[in-house]
């Protein structure tokens, strides 16, 4: 997939909300989103979105002097990922592909279907 001029406002958004979310000063925002806004006019829209958000996320990275924004959310969501593991290797091992019917105990087994797929 190629990157849209459409692309462009949500890649500035991510980029100030991840500037958000480490508690960023507002003249550190303000200077990510001129660096941003300056960037991306100057990549060939022949390249990926993951291609261009990469390249953002290292301005934010740059300028925040952080170097893994999402270092903390990555640590929460694979202790929850872990917390299921043991739930998941015995549903599958007792019921060899896990199939929903395995799942008569749990409260939501649709929803633990989601996050087991997820995992």
């Amino acid at each position: 997939m190629k990157t849209q001029l459409d692309c462009f406002p949500c890649l500035i958004s991510q980029a100030l909300n991840t500037a958000k979310m480490v508690k960023t000063e507002k003249e550190k925002i303000h200077n990510i989103i001129k660096q941003v806004c300056l960037f991306l006019p100057t990549m060939s829209l022949d390249v990926t979105p993951s291609e261009f958000g990469r390249k953002v996320y290292r301005i934010v990275s740059t300028v925040t002097g952080i170097k893994d924004p999402f270092r903390e959310i990555k640590k929460l969501h694979t202790k929850q990922a872990l917390q299921l593991y043991p739930k998941l290797k015995e549903l599958i091992i007792s019921k060899g592909q896990g199939n929903y019917e395995g799942l008569s105990d749990e409260h939501r087994p649709i929803f633990f279907l989601l996050k087991a797929a997820l995992c």
